[in-house]
């Protein structure tokens, strides 16, 4: 006897700042690891790319907790993206993410699927959105808190060495307020260093670990610049023009 079979394919949509997505597929009505880490990533367009890693749950109609204890069974997508549970006896079923990959959220979509024919192959596509997040801060002078326009601040790889333009993901000026800002930023650690001083500033050489890890997620931090100070040391002197 042949086998029956149900054959998914997750579909990852990049988006930058959407709570949810729409899923080309019938619904049914909805009842990890370190950050700098990446799952497994295979392009397949402009817009779409396969995503392995995320853990799928069989589950019977009307359950309400989505866990791998709770399921039928479970599986874990391929680095293709694709997944299936094999062999499935005639009936209805739930389908829902259990664990999203690395750097994505949990899609909470439940999907109603029917093995009504033998030898019957259902499809659906599950769609998650990346984690991003932003990195706002501040650049005040170590006085009177007042902000300073102009310092040039880096974006940085965890562990680098040299805090230049030429080696930073991405930099920036802080404005007339004193603000500066990384937006957009996937899922990971980084590192924010100024490479730059405002005029009348000593460089700061502070570093400042970030994360980004959940999504929309806002990251804040306040570099403080030493404002330049010195002095001027003088000797007075006498002259008498008779000698």
């Amino acid at each position: 006897m042949k086998k029956r079979s149900i054959i998914f394919l997750i579909a990852i949509v990049l988006v930058l700042a959407i709570a949810g997505v729409a899923v080309a597929a019938t619904a049914a009505p909805a009842a990890t690891a370190a950050p700098d880490e990446r799952p497994t990533l295979e392009r397949t367009g402009t817009e779409t790319y396969r995503l392995g890693g995320a853990t799928i749950g069989l589950f019977n109609v009307g359950e309400t907790n989505f866990t791998a204890a709770r399921a039928i069974t479970t599986t874990i997508s391929a680095s293709d993206g694709s997944f299936a549970f094999e062999n499935l006896a005639y009936g209805t079923y739930w389908i829902r993410e259990i664990a999203a990959p690395q750097g994505y959220k949990l899609s909470e979509e439940i999907f109603m699927v029917t093995i009504g024919e033998h030898n019957e192959t259902v499809e659906i596509a599950i769609v998650n959105v990346r984690i991003r997040g932003d990195v706002v801060g501040l650049k005040i002078d170590n006085e009177e808190g007042g902000p300073l326009e102009g310092a040039v601040i880096g974006l940085f790889a965890v562990g680098t060495e040299q805090f230049t333009r030429e080696t930073a993901m991405q930099y920036t000026q802080s404005d007339a307020d004193g603000y500066f800002s990384f937006r957009g930023l996937p899922f990971g650690n980084y590192w924010v260093r100024e490479i730059a001083p405002d005029t009348g500033s000593v460089l700061s050489e502070q570093v400042f670990p970030v994360t980004i890890s959940e999504h929309e997620e806002v990251v804040e931090i306040e570099i403080v610049n030493t404002r330049i100070r010195g002095r001027v040391e003088g000797i007075k002197l006498g002259y008498d023009p008779a000698g």
